[in-house]
This record gives structure tokens, C-alpha cells and sequence, in this order.
């Protein structure tokens, strides 16, 4: 068994992030454009580490109403082991604690497990970007504050980042 902790991200983080990152099902981004993404404004990094290091991590930014999910990649031998759902948890946990209603996350067309991973947490293709980058098309896929989901223990490994 191994004991997981969702937190921030730290600069020192940066290279296995990108080492995670480089096993992306889409193309992976470059450290620059990972750099860019946390600087801006209202943008949030974390990562999913277990004893041995960062097995995952996630981007997102904060809105008024919206947390965007910007970038969601777990490792590859880290994958179906509850970590990219830990992680999704937290994100959703964010929304109860922050005020906000939606929870939106862009998924490539060609990436079936992750519109498969998204909608088991209740989200729903909402709108298709045509021509969406390097990836071709993409679903963005939303999740509404108050869906029913049921809990279950992997909320535990984030809870103490926003407490009730």
C-alpha cells in the first residue's frame, strides 16, 4: 500500500512534472509552456506524490464561477491505481470550498480514457472545439457543484488542504 498526498507545487517539482508530463496521451507540453500556464493570473499547480516521488499532477485556474482544469496527467505505471481520482476529488472538493459552480476540463477527441475518467465523476461534454491545437478536436467537459457522487475513501488524501 502506499500513502498519497495531493499539494502544491513546488519550482523544485518542475522536472518530474515534466517527466510525468512526457507521458501524456496527447502531445506533451514543454517546460515553457508548463511555466506559462502557472504564471497566470489565478492559476494553480499540485502535485500527487507518493514516498518514491510525483506519480501525477494538475493545473488549474481559478475563475469566478469556474475552475478550469488545464493540465491533468498521471504517470503511466501510476495510472488505475486511484491517483488521477484523488486528484479529480480535490478539484471538486475545490469548487464546495471556493464558491464555485463548475468544474471544466478540455479532453482531446482522441483521448477516450480520459472522457471515459471525466464522466465517471459526473462530467459532461458540454461543447466540441474544432481544430483545438496539435490534438484536433476537443470536448470541454463540465462538472456542476452539487452532482450527486458518491464519496468514497480517496477524498481522504486531500482533505487537508481545505478543511470543513
Amino acid at each position: 500500500m502506499y500513502e498519497l498526498t495531493i499539494r502544491r507545487m513546488a519550482l523544485l517539482d518542475v522536472g518530474q512534472v515534466m517527466d510525468v508530463e512526457r507521458q501524456t496521451i496527447g502531445p506533451p507540453c514543454t517546460i515553457e509552456d508548463l511555466v506559462e500556464r502557472l504564471n497566470q493570473r489565478n492559476a494553480v499547480g499540485m502535485v500527487a506524490e507518493i514516498e518514491t516521488g510525483i506519480v501525477g499532477y494538475m493545473i488549474y485556474a481559478l475563475h469566478k464561477s469556474i475552475v478550469f482544469v488545464s493540465g491533468f496527467c498521471v504517470s503511466e505505471s501510476w495510472r488505475r491505481r486511484g491517483v488521477g481520482s484523488a486528484m479529480a476529488r480535490c478539484l471538486m472538493d475545490r469548487l464546495d470550498t471556493q464558491q464555485r459552480d463548475w468544474l471544466d476540463v478540455e479532453v482531446s477527441e482522441s483521448n477516450l480514457p480520459g472522457q471515459l475518467f471525466w464522466s465517471h465523476f459526473g462530467f459532461r461534454a458540454e461543447t466540441i472545439y474544432r481544430g483545438h491545437g496539435d490534438a484536433g478536436d476537443a470536448y470541454l467537459m463540465r462538472y456542476r457543484r452539487g452532482a450527486n457522487i458518491p464519496a468514497n475513501r480517496i477524498t481522504k488524501a486531500c482533505r487537508h488542504l481545505w478543511p470543513d
